[in-house]
């Protein structure tokens, strides 16, 4: 019978907030990452949003991992970091391993998946970074790279594993390469075509509420050769920036309807002189308005997002469309800058073999001899 595996997937918000259980839950791998793990224009900018996913700088997920490993000897963990350097937790993880009595734990550290730096090289060397949707060349485009990252590698992170690490630190990892890792006959760091459709399957059922699977391992093919995908190839994904978008808020009368926020958008964006094509319209309640004022009358706000192609031209329009509001302010209404930039994803592949993997294994008490 094919073995099963036991597979769990976390946010870092979920893992920093579930209690730790003395023998766990019975899963053989816990997968930490993202829901967008593996579409770096998340976090090309910084690392994980504080308020969906938890803030890994912090000491409270290699925390609550290092208790998680250290009371639950079975389960092997491997982490997505986002934009967060991975040694840097690795080795807050290990301190609190030390902490805890698992000074002996395996510690691993993935490198090699950001590619950005390589871009030239790989270019000059034949590697044509062709959209794998449009066709089009990387020398076609027009917009500054942000990040290039090869996502759904899996291979390093399945020989972590026959190194026998138990906590497992990637920078950029996919779900699906995780998951493709996990499924890895033992003693091999290559899958093959058929764990690559699993893993698609399994890391998307985990994705959209799962939480836990069961998986079964496809069998060993009979030889490397006979496992290898197609051409051999590793998804990356370029991030780059396509412009700037200026985000204002304005308040509207009670009740206002869509029609409404639009007339008053328009009028705002009319007097500023910025062209409507580049805008964009939302209506919604007021955070503030908890309690219906008198006639179950709702306050309403109404943002505006003005897209430019520059920061200079983004700013211009926030402060015109301010002023023509009759406003002063200029922040929205939560703790983020009007102004930030549009990133967008170029979709494509290279061959497995032009990556270099740095893999570092060792117990956690070497981590911070």
């Amino acid at each position: 019978m094919p073995e099963a595996v036991r597979l769990a997937f976390q946010t870092p918000y979920e893992a920093t907030h579930a209690p730790p259980v003395v023998g766990g839950g019975g899963e053989d791998f816990l997968l930490v990452a993202p829901r967008d793990a593996g579409h770096p224009a998340a976090d090309a900018d910084g690392p994980f949003e504080a308020a969906s996913t938890g803030d890994p700088q912090t000491t409270r997920l290699p925390e609550a991992l290092a208790k998680r490993c250290y009371l639950d000897a079975t389960v092997r963990m491997l982490l997505s970091t986002g934009g967060v350097d991975p040694r840097s937790f690795a080795l807050a993880a290990a301190e609190q391993l030390i902490a805890t009595g698992g000074g002996a734990v395996p510690v691993a550290v993935i490198g090699g998946r950001r590619i950005t730096h390589r871009l030239e090289e790989l270019m000059v060397a034949g590697v044509s970074f062709a959209n794998l949707q449009t066709g089009e060349q990387l020398t076609e485009l027009k917009h500054p790279i942000i990040e290039a990252t090869a996502v759904d590698a899996p291979a390093p992170l399945a020989e972590a594993l026959r190194q026998g690490a138990r906590l497992i630190v990637d920078r950029g990892a996919s779900l699906r390469a995780m998951v493709a890792a996990c499924l890895t006959p033992a003693g091999r760091s290559r899958g093959s075509a058929e764990i690559d459709q699993l893993a698609g399957r399994y890391a998307d059922e985990l994705a959209f509420g799962a939480g836990v699977v069961e998986a079964e391992k496809p069998a060993v093919p009979a030889s490397p050769a006979a496992s290898q995908t197609a051409a051999d190839q590793t998804r990356v994904s370029i991030v780059y920036r396509t412009g700037y978008e200026a985000q204002l808020r304005f308040p509207l009368g009670d009740n206002a309807n869509p029609e409404d926020a639009t007339q008053t958008a328009e009028a705002i964006l009319a007097a500023a002189r910025v062209p409507h094509a580049t805008a964009a319209f939302r209506l919604y309640r007021s955070l503030a308005a908890s309690r219906p004022s008198a006639g179950n009358a709702v306050p309403q706000l109404l943002t505006v997002r003005v897209e430019a192609d520059s920061f200079e031209t983004a700013q211009h329009a926030a402060y015109a469309a301010t002023n023509a509001a009759g406003r002063r302010r200029l922040f929205a209404a939560e703790r983020r800058p009007a102004i930030h930039p549009r990133h967008e994803v170029w979709p494509t592949a290279v061959p497995a073999d032009v990556l270099d993997w740095a893999i570092d294994t060792r117990e956690a008490a070497d981590w911070v001899a």
